[in-house]
C-alpha cells in the first residue's frame, strides 16, 4: 500500500494553461466519468501537498468557473516554464507539478517522485530514456531553482528539456511509459472514457 503524507513545504501545481490546439478546446474542463480532469488531478496531489492551486492562462481565468484558487500564468503563450515560473514566483515555497492531462499518473509514480528528492538537486523527476527526454510535467521544482529559472528565462529560455540538461538533473528511469501518457486528441480522450 502506498503511504501518504501531506508535505507542508510543497504547493501542488495543476498545469494547464496551454491552448489545446490538438484537441480544439479546452482539456481541463473535459469530463470523465462525469468529473472534470482537473479534478481528476487535483485528487491525485491532494493527499501529499499542503495547498493546490490551478495553473492557468488569462483566458480560463476569465471564461471558465474553477473550484480551486487559481495562479496566473503571467507569461502568456510562453510553454510549460512560463506557468512554472509563474507558480514559483507566486506560492514562493517548493513545487508538485501534475499536468491536467495526465489522467494514468497513479499514486505509486507519485510515492517514488517524492522520495528521490534530495537536498541541493533542484528538480526532481522521471527520465525516459528511450526518448532521451525529461518528464517535466511530473516533476517537483525546489524554491531553491528559481533564481535559476528566471535567469534562464528572461535571457529568452523556454526549453524545459534545455534548463534541465544544463542542471545535469537525474531523472529516475522510466520502467514503463504508460503511466506518463498524455491525453492531446478527442480520440485519446474517448479511450480515457471507455476505460
Amino acid at each position: 500500500m502506498v503511504e501518504k503524507k501531506v508535505n507542508e513545504e510543497l504547493s501542488g501545481i495543476i498545469l494547464m494553461g496551454g491552448t489545446s490546439r490538438r484537441m480544439g478546446e479546452d482539456k481541463s474542463v473535459l469530463l470523465v466519468q462525469g468529473k472534470p480532469l482537473y479534478l481528476h488531478a487535483t485528487e491525485k496531489l491532494e493527499p501529499y501537498c499542503e495547498h493546490i492551486f490551478l495553473s492557468a492562462n488569462k483566458h480560463q481565468a476569465l471564461h471558465t468557473k474553477y473550484e480551486l484558487p487559481l495562479i496566473i500564468d503571467q507569461y502568456d503563450d510562453q510553454g510549460p516554464l512560463g506557468g512554472i515560473l509563474s507558480s514559483l514566483e507566486c506560492v514562493q515555497k517548493s513545487i508538485f507539478v501534475l499536468a491536467v492531462d495526465m489522467p494514468y499518473i497513479t499514486g505509486a509514480e507519485i510515492q517514488l517522485l517524492l522520495n528521490s528528492r534530495k537536498q541541493g538537486q533542484h528538480v526532481s523527476l522521471y527520465y525516459n530514456s528511450e526518448a532521451n527526454k525529461y518528464e517535466a510535467m511530473f516533476s517537483i521544482w525546489e524554491i531553491s531553482v528559481l533564481p535559476i529559472l528566471k535567469s534562464f528565462f528572461s535571457g529568452g529560455g523556454r526549453s524545459a528539456q534545455s534548463l534541465l540538461r544544463a542542471l545535469d538533473v537525474p531523472g529516475i528511469p522510466m520502467e514503463d511509459n504508460l503511466p506518463f501518457r498524455s491525453v492531446n486528441t478527442t480520440d485519446e480522450w474517448a479511450a480515457i472514457e471507455k476505460n
